[in-house]
């Protein structure tokens, strides 16, 4: 299913989502990220990885990305759910596109 079509209520007991919503256009993310809070019970986890920056478009590759900073990320999650905890951890990494590439991944906790 695409992120999108989720229409759950508390059904999920964690969302894994490596590499996938940094795909989601930044006007449609926060839709997503309620989606997902309402998805998952009560102590429910999200781990999600962006590849991080300042602009969005596409890569050499001509994939779309929202570039997101680590502290844009953090308050996208943040405004987009009252969760319990919520995390963030940076690395820099590769892609497919074989290029140095910075990363950040979000782990929140529903309360």
């Amino acid at each position: 299913m695409m992120f999108d079509e989720l229409c759950a209520n508390r059904q999920y007991d964690g969302v894994y989502a490596c590499a996938a919503l940094t795909h989601v256009p930044r006007p449609e993310l926060g839709l997503i990220i309620r989606k997902i809070h309402a998805a998952l019970v009560e102590g429910g986890i999200v781990w999600a990885s962006f590849k991080t920056g300042t602009a969005e478009g596409e890569d050499g590759l001509g994939r779309y990305y929202n570039y997101l900073s680590a502290e844009d990320l953090v308050g996208c999650w943040r405004d987009n759910g009252p969760w319990g905890s919520l995390d963030i951890e940076s690395w820099k990494g590769g892609a497919y596109d074989r290029k140095s590439t910075d990363w950040a991944a979000i782990t929140a906790v529903r309360s």
